[in-house]
Parts: structure tokens; C-alpha cells; sequence
């Protein structure tokens, strides 16, 4: 974020401040990222404004994403490893118990890591 002061002179001599901002890209926060953001804004607002305020939200909360994605990924493994299907040929079976791992990693990795102060 950079903060650009110009002045345009009018037409009564004085110099006026033209004050303008960039916004932060948003889009390197992913889904984890924008949901830490999410929770900072409805549960710690005065820290969310400071962050967006200081132009500090992505650099705080981008870690939390690639955090969260680490976690899932090893608990995804750990949870593979220890619920192997009945049947390795069948589609269905597996899809289930992939989908089961990740709702477990998902609802752990939301409490743990995205619903905290950052």
C-alpha cells in the first residue's frame, strides 16, 4: 500500500490535498485466508480496521492460508493412511472416506487456525 499527497491549487490560490490509497489485493488470501478475515471482522473489529487501515491484512492473513492447507494435508494424510477402503476399486467408498477426512481436517482446521486472533 502506498499513500500518494498531491495538491490541485483552485481557483482561490489555496493548495487542496487529493489523498488516495490503493486497496489491497485480496485475491492471495484464498479460501482459509478470507475466512480468518471474515472472523477478524465480526469478532475483533477494531484489529480487522487496524490491519486494512495500515495496509497489513493480506500480510497477516496470508500465512494463515498457507498454514491451513499444510494442516489439511497432513491430517488428510495421517487420516488415509489409518481408514483404508474395503474395497480399493470401488469409486464411491473412496470418494466417501476422502470426503469424511476432509470435513474432520476442514472443521479442525477452522477452529485451530482460522477462528483465532491474528
Amino acid at each position: 500500500m502506498s499513500l500518494t499527497m498531491e495538491y490541485t491549487q483552485a481557483e482561490d490560490g489555496m493548495l487542496y490535498p487529493n489523498i488516495s490509497m490503493e486497496k489491497e489485493d485480496l485475491s492471495k488470501l484464498g479460501k482459509y485466508g478470507l475466512m480468518a478475515m471474515d472472523y477478524l471482522k465480526e469478532n475483533h473489529h477494531q484489529r480487522y480496521k487496524s490491519l486494512v487501515r495500515f495496509g497489513r491484512l493480506t500480510e497477516v492473513l496470508e500465512p494463515v492460508n498457507q498454514e491451513a492447507h499444510q494442516m489439511i494435508d497432513t491430517m488428510m494424510e495421517k487420516y488415509l493412511k489409518s481408514h483404508r477402503p474395503v474395497n480399493p476399486a470401488d469409486t464411491m467408498e473412496t470418494w466417501r472416506i476422502r470426503q469424511q477426512g476432509m470435513m474432520q481436517a476442514e472443521e479442525i482446521v477452522i477452529h485451530e487456525i482460522v477462528n483465532r486472533y491474528h
